[in-house]
């Protein structure tokens, strides 16, 4: 780590903002900008959790939402109820344009002129810009309007080289001959992005180091915020964990849980497989899946010989979701050592801390893997195929596990968002500065 890094990292930590924080200029007007459409879990845990808590301490901002998929939105009656939801959880203005999903070649054009005719006008604004391709937009719309008059902060969700080249070719090597179409492009909006943003955000230490080893200098602007939680919604609830388990009749059982989609990403079979070694640890153990696609959860655990007496599949919405943790013992976070996970900052693994859940996750993600490994507040294991070291890890934390009270305090710490509720007003003040 760059001498640069380290004092970005230490510069970041909410212990050291004893000073007052700085204030965003009277008068700027704030926008949030995401080009990733209304995906559920994400929209409402990520970014309408994140606005709340700075609307709290008064940054109150409006919310543009790009979506790829606008006309199906509209068109869907589903989709039209979770708009009128959406507009009026979001502390500020919704405002909901189309996005065309082709990047620079199309995309960013197009948001762009959207953007520009948004924003134009005499009072400066900030625009907080979620992810890489919101941030291009941004910054190609702040060029052209009057020098000054838009400051940009991009919000670094992760490797966006790497994530290309997962999607491509199964692992999140860019080196692949295969990823070479479209990592051209990439490169050159994530330069363009890391030089022109005012500040820079990062999910991790990592990601922020992947980005000063690319683009020298990025660090220097740059602060890490993990993927935070509502340290208010996300907690320890003995009344939540007993009337969430008599509702799933789960009684004494211990509890194992996943929480999230099945994609390939998330290794369900390792998850469900998880679940069928908690089994041969404890006669006792439940494996709880939280996810949208149920059906797929219950073929998944009917593979692996867990049948309903052995498991529990539930689809929740965001605000049921703390207590479905609550009523679980550990939680399962498992993926493939990888670039993409090497920089990530999983949302649920910060859900579960808060709940007090101990968790078990793999070696390799992000800053996740060194916090959970040495804060105690879980198991890392190396080899998520090998059922030997998950038999580990599960009798390790049913004898000698830390207790919820000492998981939540440290979740508090380390991973509540309004343990960054400063460090967010300090970057905006800074971006936004005549």
């Amino acid at each position: 780590m760059t001498r640069t890094s380290e004092q970005a990292g230490r510069r970041t930590r909410a212990s050291d903002d004893a000073a007052p924080a700085p204030e965003v200029p009277a008068g700027t007007r704030l926008l949030f900008l995401t080009t990733e459409g209304f995906a559920p879990t994400v929209h409402d845990a990520q970014v309408l959790d994140l606005l709340r808590a700075l609307d709290g301490v008064g940054l109150r901002f409006d919310l543009m939402v790009m979506d790829p998929l606008l006309l199906r939105t509209l068109l869907d009656r589903a989709g039209r109820a979770r708009l009128r939801r959406l507009a009026s959880a979001v502390p500020g203005r919704l405002v909901v344009r189309p996005y065309v999903p082709f990047e620079d070649r199309a995309g960013a054009p197009v948001a762009r002129l959207l953007l520009r005719r948004h924003l134009r006008g005499q009072r400066p604004a900030l625009v907080h810009a979620r992810g890489l391709w919101a941030a291009y937009a941004a910054l190609g719309a702040a060029r052209r309007l009057p020098r000054g008059l838009v400051r940009v902060v991009y919000d670094a969700r992760g490797d966006h080289e790497a994530e290309h080249a997962f999607h491509v070719a199964g692992r999140g090597d860019a080196r692949d001959r295969r990823v070479r179409p479209g990592l051209a492009r990439i490169r050159r909006a994530e330069a363009i992005v890391c030089r022109r943003a005012a500040r820079v955000l990062c999910v991790s230490d990592a990601l922020r180091d992947v980005l000063e080893a690319r683009h020298p200098g990025t660090a220097a602007k740059a602060d890490v915020i993990p993927c935070g939680v509502d340290d208010l919604r996300f907690r320890p609830d003995p009344a939540a964990r007993a009337a969430a388990r008599q509702r799933l009749g789960l009684g004494d059982k211990f509890v194992v849980c996943y929480a999230g989609a099945l994609g390939p990403y998330h290794l369900p079979e390792q998850v469900v497989r998880a679940g069928a070694v908690a089994r041969r640890v404890r006669h006792d153990a439940h494996l709880l899946l939280v996810t949208p696609e149920v059906e797929r959860g219950r073929a998944l655990a009917a593979a692996v010989g867990l049948g309903p007496d052995a498991a529990t599949v539930v689809a929740a919405s965001h605000d049921e979701v703390p207590a479905l943790l609550n009523a679980a013992d550990v939680g399962l976070l498992l993926r493939r050592e990888d670039p993409v996970n090497a920089v990530a900052s999983p949302t649920k693994l910060a859900e579960y801390l808060a709940c007090g859940l101990p968790v078990i996750v793999s070696d390799g993600i992000g800053d996740a893997s060194a916090l959970v490994r040495e804060e105690r507040v879980g198991e890392v294991v190396r080899d998520v195929d090998d059922p030997v070291a998950l038999e580990r890890a599960l009798r390790r934390l049913i004898d000698e596990g830390p207790s919820r009270r000492a998981v939540a305090v440290l979740a508090r710490a380390r991973l509540a968002r309004s343990a960054f509720l400063d460090v967010y007003r300090r970057v905006y003040a800074e971006a936004a500065a005549p």
